[in-house]
């Protein structure tokens, strides 16, 4: 069930510090992170690319559930950063997004770094 201070607040980001011209050199659509306040957790939301779309269907909406974060307390306002944070006690690969989401009842504020998804190899 969604609590009545749900949800919160929307917000668009790139997975990348370079916007959203991917690899290919093509436009692609931020994800968006939305605060879930009083459902107890935030969302992560990423573009669907379908190739078929019904007769006036507006493809840029089209969007699927990513992850959910789950606090269990109160969702504040969502941040998104580029920056790297303390390579020394965290693994992460530069000009990712980094995602935190405050947990109010748990006085926490949790961190996520985005990635390409393959391991880095050092040489």
């Amino acid at each position: 069930m969604i609590n009545p201070g749900a949800p919160g607040f929307v917000y668009s980001f790139f997975p990348t510090r370079e916007g959203g011209i991917g690899s290919d050199k093509k436009w692609h659509r931020p994800l968006i992170g939305l605060s879930g306040d009083c459902a107890e957790s935030a969302y992560i939301l990423r573009p669907i690319e379908e190739d078929t779309i019904e007769v006036g269907e507006d493809r840029s909406t089209k969007y699927a559930l990513m992850c959910e974060i789950k606090c269990s307390s109160t969702v504040g306002s969502l941040a998104v950063g580029y920056d790297d944070f303390y390579t020394s006690v965290a693994e992460q690969q530069s000009g990712y997004a980094k995602i935190y989401v405050p947990c109010y009842e748990q006085d926490k504020v949790l961190v996520f770094a985005l990635g390409s998804g393959e391991d880095e190899v050092d040489d």
